[in-house]
């Protein structure tokens, strides 16, 4: 009940599980994001998306999607989550991409520390403070092993990444 779709949304409540699989897709940064190096020299306009899922619990108008969400492309692999809430429409999303192909880099560290913030009619790239203070000493490792550190955490990476 409620005298807008702000207050109807507002009081939602239950649970959704959505999963795609087989599915193409228009090949774009976000498509990319998080993939090795090299992974973008490809030719082709599409990438696959093998399969994705999210489920997402509903309370008192709050979507909770946090560590509930992942999608596998050809060259890339998500994971992560987040909050909406459907009274406000504000969003907070993280995504941690692992690249399936290519040279493994450390970029895969950049874009774990954004996210998506803002609301549904205005999104918007945000950064988190946390992590990039707790990347920080990753990057000191780096430095201090000629980066060797970086090569083992990006080759570990794409071994996870590739997993079903």
């Amino acid at each position: 009940r409620g005298n807008s779709i702000a207050d109807i949304m507002a009081g939602l409540d239950g649970n959704a599980i959505l999963v795609i699989r087989d599915g193409i897709v228009e090949k774009s940064f976000a498509s990319n994001f998080g993939s090795g190096l090299f992974s973008f020299s490809t030719s082709e306009n599409q990438t696959g998306l093998e399969c994705g899922i999210v489920r997402v619990d509903v309370k008192d108008g709050l979507a909770n999607f946090e560590n509930q969400m992942a999608a596998q492309f050809t060259g890339v692999t998500w994971i992560g989550g987040g909050t909406v809430d459907l009274e406000s429409e504000e969003i907070r999303i993280r995504i941690a991409p692992r690249g399936r192909r290519g040279v493994p880099t450390g970029s895969n560290l950049l874009a774990r520390m954004v996210g998506i913030g803002g609301t549904l009619s205005h999104p918007r790239i945000v950064v988190n403070p946390t992590d990039v203070a707790l990347n920080y000493g990753r990057y000191l490792a780096y430095f201090s092993t000629g980066g060797l550190s970086l090569l083992a955490e990006g080759l570990y990476d794409l071994f996870r990444a590739n997993r079903d």
